[in-house]
């Protein structure tokens, strides 16, 4: 049997040997019971455990930890870093793993232990022992002989029980894997959680490990390897078969001896609680004795009597009973009538005799003596009932994975609240309702002082989801303070669940740095019902910087808080929250984005404000608007509380909402309504007492315009009202209020294009587009788009909040689609002078040019655009055309065509209309020529002749004509009428007509009109242009004339010849005799000028009578009477007014 011990280390090899003995029988039996496996427990399945928390086995390797600093870090790859120096008090180095983060309720399989310990080289003697959470301990390593292994030798050593060697069998630095020195395996089948603690004890004060950890020389790094299974993956050790096989024995003649029992025989007590050492008046201990002989082996004892069993006072020892024969005892120990903590020592001795000097004694058997602890029991209402789970909050609990447990601690406490050692024997644990419960484990002492307990409650699968299940702990039936302690039981969460997160601020993913954002969770099952859910049950990821709190909940789990705490600086990130049971989707509401925003910027804020009219700076009375603010700078955001929004004069609009966002802060808005009272609104918005861009922003409350508005229309042509195919005219409204029917009674008001609708006397020619405006809503501008055809007009009707605008002011305006003109259009011009085809310099002349084309074979006026035309000159350095006009609706067009102002230039130029289709086609009478002429000089010339003698008299109801010959300084020349001003000086005598000419302005004529007798002076000048607009006679003038009078009878006729007498002629000379007669012209008053037209010559008989003459004015006249033939007599009368003879008449010859 022990000879195999070396190769089955990590196995239970058990031999039992029964001897007939007793029965005196000549047939030994040897009863051997062989069986390779794993002490205790078989180990069903295995991996690695990492982060996870799988249902079967798993290897953890931890990092040792101390005074809470990490010892080693754990690199993936086995290897233990050190990182500590340890000091501790002289004599002992510690350190400590808090096995923490396994899955609850894991039972340790296996155990490997590695440790480094380094210090200078001295000689001393020490322990390294390990110490499991339940405070049972192992010695790993002896440093004193003769094991031969210094401290400073250990480096990264391995204690496996599987080992093949021994250390001894080793060499420095031992990095290899040894065997204990006892074996780890005690720890197996027991839990992994809790706190494992390796110490270097030194064995003698004052050795140099005392001094080396005084000094802090020692360095010691450790960890271990451990295989855990839930209790579920472990099965228990198979029944071993039992072969009985008889030996033949040579029969005894004789009973032989047994060997006595040693000091080597083992004493164990347990209370069957927990502390085991713990005694009260109501829990006893159990104690068994082992019976051993001075080699370590079984031996029976004839009765209990061999051994001394003592107590000390207030407790006893019951009798010593066996039932094997007096291979072990058993028996009894109890106290009571102790004080609370009192130390009660159980001592079993056994005589033995020393082999020289045969003097007995006795001595202590192996384990005694037994020191327990007297205990009573602990008050209720002080002790304290505390629960955890892995799951967050640990109250919550998932029972629906079928693995859920609870752990549950009881701090025993005395009353006021001191901590107390007691029993677990004092405690009940009750869960209920029960069928929500799978077990409840019993009470475990969690160290050796008896004041802490533990246990565990693992919940049903079945357990209804939101349930709850009260866990009570009690002594003698009170309830510690925490109890009942309640468990929530959870469900899965769906991705129905519901994520939603609220600064309290607008938005509300939005908040200021350092502030609070407040996130809750509501869990939802897959049908859509509110459950409980666990916090472990979700995985919360966040891209932001700052701090997230842990979860809380008040409803036991139907929602959760969390609070982020956002960090210093701006940030934009999210928070993500899934849910682990449905395959990680994320739960309604995740992830939400959000935006830690500082003081916004004042360059970087745009406040505007819109209330979809047009202009949309103006409202209406009683309608809306919306103001913006919108943050410019990219990625930029911020919350509506970090703005103050103000209207002056407040009593024009009211503010009918706050601040809102739909962008999660990057532009705001706010709603306001415009009262009826018409004014200007100053709209503010600041950050921190400061205006933003564009605060203050303007706004209007409008007035209601009238039909005192006005509207006209026009194409920007020639006419105005009329447009091309395809062209357009543009419409404009002045909003007007006002009541009279004069426009000074109007006044222009600001309105909104929406006051303002329109109809056309024509349906569907042409279409109007929307208003605009561009001066703040005094006038809106529209466009009337013309169709494609020509032909055709239209009224366009304004309608001021649906009454029609008043005739005179423009509405309805009148447009026409025009037609193209052709060569049936025609020219006419005239200069507006004499003769109106000449021109002088720097003189217009005026051009009508009539719109024609043929409509449905016929020549008719058109309505057309002066651009269908084009006016051109042959000579243009002799003139040119000033703008083209319309007259009417696009019928007939005016231009001007002014003459050079260069007086050397002068010539003949035309006038060229052509039609804008080609640019060559000329109009009807295009070209039209016209003379431009130079200035006439004072070299011209004026006459004037009345056509009667004398020619510068003129009678009444006569007139004479005055001719004007142009020169310049050097020949006859063109002129024109307006170059001479012509006019009587005396104009009370006659009048001057208007100048005249038949020649194209070689000549001009002009008449004198007799008006009464008197003077007449004609007077003709001319403009000359070197003396700026002086004017000056001409060559002739001024002329004089006579407006004379009529000669009555008075005037006398007297007649003279050569001979005698007197009135005696010859006819028969040749040439004849000629008798000189005189009239005398004679009014009533006396002498009058006369011309010759107003007296007749009467001639009875032969002879001939010349014309008059006159060398005074037509005071008198002469003429010759000429005879001819004879002998005879002639009578010669002169009259006046045809039939009155004058004085003197006849006069006979």
């Amino acid at each position: 049997i022990f000879s195999v011990s070396e190769f089955l280390k990590s196995f239970c090899v058990l031999a039992v040997v029964f001897c007939a003995e007793e029965m005196r029988l000549d047939l030994k039996i040897v009863v051997v019971m062989v069986f390779v496996m794993p002490l205790g427990f078989t180990r069903v399945s295995g991996t690695s455990c990492g982060s996870t928390s799988p249902a079967s086995c798993c290897t953890d390797f931890l990092p040792s930890t101390s005074s809470g600093s990490d010892l080693y870090s754990f690199d993936g790859g086995g290897q233990f870093l050190p990182a500590f120096n340890a000091t501790c008090a002289v004599g002992t180095v510690t350190s400590s793993i808090a096995v923490q983060d396994v899955p609850a309720g894991r039972l340790l399989l296996s155990l490997a232990l590695n440790v480094s310990i380094t210090r200078p080289s001295a000689p001393a003697q020490a322990v390294l022992l390990l110490i499991s959470p339940l405070n049972d301990s192992v010695v790993a390593m002896n440093f004193t002989a003769p094991y031969g292994v210094s401290l400073e030798q250990l480096l990264g050593t391995w204690f496996a029980d599987a080992a093949s060697q021994t250390i001894s069998q080793g060499s420095p630095p031992y990095s290899g894997q040894f065997q204990p020195l006892s074996p780890l395996r005690v720890f197996h089948g027991k839990p992994v959680a809790g706190t494992w603690t390796l110490t270097l004890v030194d064995t003698f004060c004052g050795s140099a490990l005392d001094s080396a950890t005084a000094s802090g020389a020692v360095s010691l790094s450790w960890g271990l390897s451990m295989d855990h299974c839930p209790p579920s993956a472990l099965s228990p050790t198979p029944t071993p078969t039992i072969t009985i096989t008889p030996t033949p024995t040579p029969t005894a003649s004789a009973t032989p001896e047994r060997p006595p029992a040693s000091p080597l025989s083992v004493l164990s007590c347990t209370t069957g609680w927990e502390p085991s050492t713990f005694l009260s008046s109501t829990v006893q201990a159990s104690c068994t004795l082992t019976v051993k002989d001075s080699l370590g082996h079984l031996t029976a004892a004839r009765s209990g009597a061999v051994f001394g069993v003592t107590t000390t006072t207030g407790s006893s020892a019951g009798s010593l009973l066996t039932t094997d024969g007096g291979l072990s005892f058993t028996f009894s120990m109890s106290a009571a009538g102790l004080a609370q903590g009192t130390p009660v020592r159980l001592t079993v001795t056994v005589n033995i005799t020393n082999a020289t000097s045969g003097q007995s004694y006795a001595a202590n058997i192996t384990g005694s003596p037994v020191v327990f602890t007297f205990v009573g029991a602990p008050s209720a209402s002080s002790s304290v009932l505390s629960c955890s789970s892995p799951y967050t909050p640990w109250y919550v609990v998932p029972a629906f994975t079928g693995a859920a447990v609870v752990s549950c601690n009881v701090s025993s406490m005395s009353a006021p609240s001191t901590p107390l050692a007691t029993s677990s024997a004092y405690f009940l644990v009750t869960a209920s309702p029960s069928g929500s419960v799978t077990s409840v484990s019993a009470v475990h002492a969690a160290d050796s002082t008896g004041r802490t307990f533990t246990f565990s409650i693992t919940l049903s699968a079945a357990a209804p989801v939101s349930s709850t299940v009260a866990v009570r702990v009690t002594v003698a039936t009170v309830d510690l303070s925490g109890s009942p302690a309640s468990l929530s039981i959870a469900g899965p969460a769906s991705a129905q669940s519901v994520l939603n997160c609220s600064s309290g601020r607008t938005p509300p993913t939005t908040v200021n740095q350092t502030q609070a954002l407040t996130c809750t969770l509501s869990g939802v099952s897959t049908g859509g019902t509110r459950i409980v859910t666990s916090w472990s049950d979700y995985t919360l990821v966040s891209t932001l910087p700052g701090v997230i709190s842990s979860p809380s909940t008040t409803d036991m789990g139907l929602t959760y808080t969390f609070i982020y705490t956002a960090p210093t600086q701006v940030a934009t990130g999210t928070i993500s929250l899934s849910c682990n049971y449905c395959g990680y989707l994320a739960v309604s509401g995740s992830p939400v984005t959000v935006h830690v925003v500082g003081t916004p910027s004042l360059s970087s804020v745009v406040l505007s404000c819109d209330s979809s009219e047009v202009p949309s700076t103006n409202i209406p009375p009683s309608r809306s608007a919306v103001c913006t603010l919108s943050l410019a700078a990219a990625g930029a955001f911020a919350y509506a509380e970090q703005f103050t929004v103000q209207a002056s004069p407040s009593g024009l609009v009211t503010f009918t909402t706050g601040l809102q966002t739909a962008d999660q802060g990057q532009t705001f808005t706010i709603g306001l309504t415009a009262g009826v009272t018409a004014g200007t609104v100053l709209i503010s918005a600041v950050v921190g007492g400061k205006n933003v861009i564009g605060s203050p922003f303007t706004v209007y409350v409008t007035s209601i315009p009238t039909l005192a508005s006005v509207l006209k229309c026009t194409s920007g042509n020639t006419p105005p009202g009329n447009v091309k195919p395809f062209g357009y005219a543009t419409c404009t409204i002045t909003a007007n209020t006002g009541t009279g029917s004069s426009s000074s009674s109007f006044s222009p008001v600001r309105a909104v294009a929406s006051d303002f609708t329109f109809t056309q006397t024509t349906a569907g020619l042409g279409a109007l587009t929307t208003l605009s405006s561009t001066d703040g809503g005094y006038t809106f501008t529209m466009l009337w788009m013309a169709p494609d055809t020509g032909g055709g007009n239209t009224q366009i009707i304004a309608y001021a909040r649906g009454v029609a605008f008043r005739p005179y002011q423009y509405s309805p305006t009148l447009l026409y689609v025009t037609v193209q003109p052709d060569t049936n259009s025609y020219v006419v011009c005239n200069s507006f002078e004499v003769p109106p085809t000449n021109l002088r310099r720097a003189r217009p002349m005026q051009c009508t040019l009539v719109s024609m084309a043929l409509v449905s074979g016929k020549a008719a006026n058109v309505s057309a655009i002066s651009t269908d035309f084009q006016v051109s000159l042959s000579n243009s350095q002799l003139g040119s055309i000033g703008t083209i006009t319309s007259y009417g609706d696009g019928h007939i067009y005016l231009f001007t065509v002014y003459a050079s102002s260069n007086p050397a230039l002068a010539g003949t130029m035309g006038i060229i209309v052509t039609l804008s289709s080609d640019g060559v086609t000329q109009v009807s009478q295009s070209p039209v020529w016209m003379y431009i002429v130079v200035d006439a000089t004072l070299a011209s010339t004026v006459t004037c002749s009345s056509g009667y003698t004398p020619p510068t008299s003129i009678p009444p109801a006569r007139t004479a004509t005055c001719i004007i010959n142009p020169r310049n300084a050097t020949s006859a020349i063109l002129s024109v009428g307006s170059a001479f001003t012509v006019s009587n000086a005396n104009p009370s005598t006659a009048n001057v007509s208007a100048l005249t000419t038949g020649d194209g302005g070689a000549t001009f004529s002009f008449t004198v009109v007799y008006w009464s007798a008197g003077p007449i002076s004609v007077t003709a000048l001319v403009l000359v242009t070197s003396s700026g607009t002086a004017k000056v006679n001409i060559t002739g003038s001024p002329f004089a004339m006579m407006a004379i009078g009529a000669p009555g009878v008075a005037s006398t006729l007297s007649c003279s010849s050569s001979h005698i007498p007197r009135l005696s002629v010859r006819g028969y000379t040749i040439p004849p005799d000629t008798v000189l007669c005189r009239v005398s012209a004679r009014g009533t008053s006396g002498p009058v000028q006369a011309v010759s037209s107003q007296f007749f010559v009467k001639l009875s008989g032969v002879g001939s009578v010349g014309a008059f003459s006159t060398t005074d004015g037509g005071l008198t006249f002469n003429f010759t009477y000429s005879a001819t033939g004879g002998p005879g007599t002639a009578a010669l009368s002169v009259m006046v007014n045809t039939v009155d003879p004058i004085q003197g008449s006849p006069q006979t010859f």
